[in-house]
């Protein structure tokens, strides 16, 4: 069973279900999603845990650019900065990595692949930017 045209109620509002939504070129598959994050200029960005870690849509849908691969090792959520930087928690990676719109690496929270053993950067999970620029994360 699909959930296309299935609608979701949350309060007062409702969600309609669109799967097929995205467009993607031939051989480019979307496979285990674990976030999705959308700019200030509607661009969609999905992070999924394969090939091509971080997928971008346009807001109607067309495939825009993929990036990520050799950066990211497990991409577990994705966010953005006050500067449209995209944030991918790299969990497997023990990183957050900081990509421009283009996908071009900007900086980086912590080194990848040293896990720090009961400290910040063991697992993280999730990323978010507080307004006066501090970082806060959860760790697994």
């Amino acid at each position: 069973m699909t959930n296309e045209g299935v609608t979701l109620v949350l309060g007062d509002r409702r969600f309609q279900v669109e799967r097929s939504w995205y467009k993607l070129p031939g051989s480019l598959k979307l496979r285990y999603v674990s976030g999705v994050a959308v700019a200030t200029d509607g661009q969609v960005y999905v992070c999924q845990r394969s090939d091509s870690p971080v997928v971008t849509f346009d807001e109607d849908g067309s495939f825009v650019a993929s990036f990520g691969t050799g950066v990211v090792r497990d991409a577990h959520a994705i966010s953005t900065d006050h500067d449209g930087h995209l944030l991918v928690v790299d969990r497997d990676g023990h990183c957050v990595v900081a990509f421009d719109s283009r996908g071009k690496e900007v900086f980086r929270l912590s080194e990848r692949n040293v896990p720090h053993w009961q400290t910040p950067f063991n697992h993280p999970t999730d990323v978010a930017q507080a307004s006066n620029g501090d970082f806060y994360m959860s760790d697994g």
